[in-house]
């Protein structure tokens, strides 16, 4: 099973949908659905299919592996971490 952790930020400024993070001299505005799952992590790690239900309920189905790719360039920014832990 694939968990997922939030990463800390110098700073960050959130309105209704959107957010922007400062991670260095960096500065990332995040859409909708990225700001959502970071959302869903605010307050602790998640597995990575219960954030996909809470994006699900709130967005409706992702295409197959999109939510993949979120994942994957949200942990290339330094702003996730995907740990597997055995069930």
């Amino acid at each position: 099973m694939k968990v997922l952790s939030r990463l800390p930020v110098l700073d960050e400024y959130a309105d209704a949908d959107r957010c922007a993070v400062m991670l260095g001299n960096d500065v990332l505005v995040l859409s909708e659905i990225p700001t959502a799952l970071l959302r869903a992590l605010s307050e602790g790690p998640r597995c990575l299919e219960e954030v996909e239900g809470r994006l699900a309920a709130d967005f409706g189905p992702a295409p197959e592996g999109a939510l993949a790719g979120v994942v994957e360039q949200l942990v290339a920014a330094g702003l996730l971490e995907v740990t597997e832990v055995s069930a």
